[in-house]
């Protein structure tokens, strides 16, 4: 008796729909009640979770453990974090010399979790910095103030102030891809052009100086794309979880409504993570 062929591809395609659905209704479970506090509905996680595994398995990542808590390190901090600046310490773990695989394994996930904590407890703070910056009128912005708000943001963040010129221009670089806008290119001064400025007492240019040239609306894209990024991970605009956001903002060509549906967003999830904190 000949047996069928078995095509391995599909049984592992199979396999993985299985734990994929596994986990949805293990985040749904473990989220009822506190699907504001994680800025989504329940019908977005099963979507989450379906793009976190493509991504964990083109990576190579397909065994049952393994796969199943990187899938659920995408839900913590954000779809794609591991290319993510703001999650660099995270991924760090997985190159620690004398570990066993899944000892690296155990650390990451011990890893994800206080850093999604500690990003967490900050959030309300940022959401505050970011809906004031989003007050002032696009042609009222004052640049040094502006930069003195983003730099604060990306160290409530976790960012390390030595990295955060990098990762800022990181985040404007997918805004520019992401919106088919010219790359905007920095004047990089050297150690001797920062000193000469420093002892004249001159103002060092910054990266979002360059924001200013842009049109109103091409300008706002950037800004609120990496305000967005800073609070919510590098790939926010992809993640599912951040649907409806990346809708209301999409919406309207008008800078000033794009201000106002953000800073709406960010009061209701700003309310949300008080209301979780109160219960929790």
């Amino acid at each position: 008796m000949n047996l069928p062929s078995l095509d391995l591809r599909a049984v592992k395609a199979a396999s993985l729909r299985s734990t994929n659905r596994q986990l949805s209704c293990f985040l749904l479970e473990t989220l009822d009640g506190s699907f504001a506090r994680f800025h989504t509905r329940p019908e977005d996680v099963p979507l989450l979770v379906a793009d976190a595994g493509a991504l964990v398995s083109e990576n190579g990542y397909t065994c049952g453990r393994e796969y199943s808590l990187l899938v659920l390190s995408h839900f913590l901090l954000g779809l794609g974090w591991w290319n993510d600046p703001a999650s660099e310490s995270v991924w760090s773990v997985t190159h620690v010399p004398g570990l066993t695989h899944d000892e690296r394994l155990d650390m990451l996930t011990v890893q994800a979790v206080s850093h999604r904590s500690r990003w967490e407890g900050h959030l309300a703070l940022m959401h505050d910095l970011t809906r004031q910056m989003l007050q002032l009128p696009e042609d009222e912005c004052d640049p040094d103030r502006q930069w003195r708000s983003l730099e604060q943001l990306m160290t409530l963040r976790g960012i390390p102030g030595d990295a955060q010129r990098a990762c800022y221009c990181r985040y404007e670089s997918d805004a520019c891809l992401r919106y088919a806008l010219p790359a905007i290119n920095h004047v990089e001064l050297n150690e001797n052009e920062i000193r000469a400025y420093r002892y004249y007492g001159k103002r060092l240019p910054q990266p979002a100086d360059d924001l200013y040239p842009l049109p109103f609306l091409s300008r706002n894209q950037v800004l609120l794309h990496v305000l967005l990024a800073i609070a919510f991970g590098r790939h926010f605009y992809l993640n599912p979880l951040f649907t409806p956001w990346v809708k209301s903002l999409e919406a309207t060509d008008s800078p000033r409504e794009r201000r106002l549906a953000l800073r709406r967003e960010l009061a209701a999830h700003q309310q949300a993570l008080k209301e979780s904190s109160q219960h929790g």
